[in-house]
């Protein structure tokens, strides 16, 4: 008897009113964001407020809380407090939402994408998206929905390409849309300006570049002039053909841990160090090097047998050495 009165003597009266409907915002509902809780104590209103009532209902749906069990809740997790409900029985709890509009998934998708071929050396592209995208609605959160792309594989197979478009609410993922996009890209690339004999080796005058339509998926089938001269046929050729790695045999020109000269240039600042490369390769080829004064491992391209450059404006180069 002592006990129960010192109860009622100590604990606090809190008066929470059900409304018949709500709607919430975020992925998660709690007491607070449906009903008026009111207390003389601000933090033991608080306290009950951020009872939480589990999931948000998705849009197009809702859910319907009964004040009994939430009267049950309350006071499991608050048994210091002597709560009363009032108001409606029930309450329908449906979604606050916003839309997001499908040429803003697009967008997103279209950048990533473009981002991605540009950081492969494919800059000159065309891409149509394959599908019909609709506006979609999301919870509304405590914030602004943000737009996620997934990483596109370093060896993505184009064309089609699939990219994948993430809603995320509140820091916490809610719905994933697949876009499927046509590639055509283009690239400046070698065509044989003469024919030419199986083990012929290659010399400047023998090729030119030309813009060149090119499959985004075999970027690494794809040579630059470097990468020609000095290498020999593998097979007969016509003149027109368009140079692949498979034509050429490309000797070596570099092997691992031969002591190379690092060239460094950006803009008009050419820096010369001692390096030790780590990987064999031909002329044009991108290897990794190790700078002597620093220990720090570097991408460049292989210029000659004694000679490795990196070009600081070069985008790729810039992603590889990050």
């Amino acid at each position: 008897m002592i006990t129960l009165l010192c109860h009622l003597l100590l604990s606090v009266g809190v008066t929470i009113t059900l409304p018949a409907e709500a709607k919430v915002a975020g992925t998660e509902v709690s007491l607070g964001a449906i009903a008026k809780v009111e207390c003389d104590d601000p933090a033991l209103a608080a306290r009950i407020s951020a009872v939480r009532l589990g999931y948000a209902p998705a849009p197009g749906y809702s859910r319907v809380l009964d004040a009994a069990a939430l009267l049950r809740q309350v006071r499991a997790g608050v048994p210091d407090a002597d709560v009363r409900f009032k108001g409606s029985g029930t309450c329908r709890v449906s979604p606050a939402t916003e839309p997001i509009a499908a040429d803003a998934l697009a967008e997103a998708a279209r950048n990533a994408l473009r981002a991605h071929l540009s950081s492969q050396g494919f800059g000159d592209c065309l891409l149509e998206l394959q599908t019909r995208l609709q506006d979609i609605e999301v919870p509304k959160g405590q914030k602004p929905p943000l737009l996620e792309v997934a990483p596109q594989p370093e060896k993505a197979g184009y064309s089609p390409a699939t990219v994948a478009v993430r809603v995320v609410v509140d820091g916490q993922p809610y719905r994933t849309t697949y876009t499927t996009w046509s590639v055509k890209a283009w690239r400046d690339q070698p065509v044989l300006l003469v024919p030419v004999r199986a083990g012929d080796v290659l010399e400047a005058g023998m090729f030119e570049l030309r813009r060149t339509a090119v499959d985004a998926g075999s970027a690494s089938a794809v040579l630059d002039s470097q990468q020609v001269i000095g290498a020999a046929a593998s097979h007969p050729m016509e003149a027109g053909k368009t140079l692949l790695a498979g034509d050429l045999v490309r000797p070596q020109i570099v092997q691992k841990g031969d002591l190379v000269i690092l060239a460094v240039s950006s803009g008009a600042v050419n820096v010369r160090t001692p390096a030790t490369a780590t990987q064999a390769g031909a002329r044009g080829d991108r290897v990794k090097v190790v700078v002597q004064s620093t220990g720090r491992e570097i991408n460049a391209v292989i210029e000659s047998r004694d000679t490795v450059r990196i070009d600081l404006g070069d985008r790729q180069a810039k992603k590889a050495n990050r």
